[in-house]
């Protein structure tokens, strides 16, 4: 680089002024065609010539350093790709976009390309996450593979966009494989439906939900939010109280109080307290979930239960 300059002013001077004496290219152009070299030389050296320019200009390191669930709903799961940039050069640059491509047992899932607008300071680190959905119409396709297994293969693959100052958009290829938990869904199912106490205006229940974890790690249900329906009629919202444990393939229990109002409801509630007829009910909402590893950390779960309950 210093010997493309050097020639540069030396072909600056010899084009200052011609046998006339009158210049055969201007001092604004000197510089335009100065900076178009500087530029060209960029471009053939590539890394080469960032790191080596004199110019204090280093390349960015990229890398994939997370992958881990974000959350699942009835249509698709959300996972999170961390992406770390590593800028060692005293100005700063900005994260343009991601593009990716997913391979599940050797399989492409799923490929995609996320523009990003994330800013990384000099001399600084600085990490980028990226959600990237599954459907599971995706998912579906690798069914058969994946049925009965704990665990699959995975690979990620793709390129970090940066912008760097004279540069311009630079592409850095990064990739990641391993091995990914299956997480098996928690199956919910009622233990018990008890009246607790039964006032003048209103009632007090305690539902009682049976929690299997299936995974060969412990699941801890951090929070709850639900909605319980009798017979078409809302009788409660509501919030776990305390965390509950899960055990690797075993069972724990979900106490859940709640309180209703016969005015809220009507007095039909009064005919499911002193009878013995069944009700049908529906319990949904949301439980939020921690295996306690970066694949699976406070999850957010739907869920929903419902059927036909005995008398009380």
């Amino acid at each position: 680089m210093l010997s493309l300059i050097k020639m540069n002013l030396r072909f600056n001077r010899r084009i200052q002024s011609t046998s006339e004496g009158e210049p055969l290219i201007s001092s604004k152009n000197c510089v335009s065609v100065y900076a178009l070299l500087v530029f060209v030389a960029f471009f053939i050296s590539g890394c080469q010539t960032l790191n080596q320019s004199g110019l204090g200009v280093e390349t960015p390191k990229a890398s994939i350093d997370s992958l881990s669930l974000n959350s699942v709903n009835f249509e698709k799961a959300i996972i999170d790709v961390g992406v770390a940039v590593d800028n060692n050069n005293s100005l700063g640059i900005s994260v343009a976009g991601f593009d990716y491509e997913l391979l599940l047992e050797g399989e492409k899932l799923l490929d995609g390309d996320q523009p990003l607008k994330t800013q990384v300071a000099a001399k600084s680190r600085s990490k980028v996450t990226v959600p990237v959905g599954i459907s599971y119409s995706d998912i579906s396709r690798l069914s058969r593979k994946l049925k009965g297994k704990k665990e699959v293969p995975y690979n990620i693959k793709g390129n970090v966009k940066l912008n760097l100052p004279i540069i311009g958009i630079f592409s850095i290829p990064v990739s990641s494989s391993g091995v990914l938990p299956i997480p098996q869904m928690p199956k919910l199912s009622i233990a018990s439906f008890d009246v607790e106490k039964v006032g003048f205006s209103g009632a007090d229940f305690l539902l009682k939900m049976q929690v299997q974890n299936d995974n060969a790690f412990d699941l801890l249900v951090k929070g709850m939010s639900y909605n319980i329906v009798v017979d078409g009629k809302s009788w409660g919202q509501g919030k776990l109280r305390q965390p509950v444990n899960l055990p690797e393939q075993g069972t724990g229990l979900l106490e859940i109080p709640f309180s209703i109002n016969y005015s809220d409801i009507g007095l039909s509630v009064m005919r499911l307290l002193k009878g013995k007829e069944g009700f049908d009910y529906d319990i949904s909402g949301n439980l939020m979930l921690d295996g306690g590893n970066d694949w699976l950390k406070n999850v957010s779960l739907p869920f929903q239960n419902k059927g036909r309950q005995k008398g009380f």
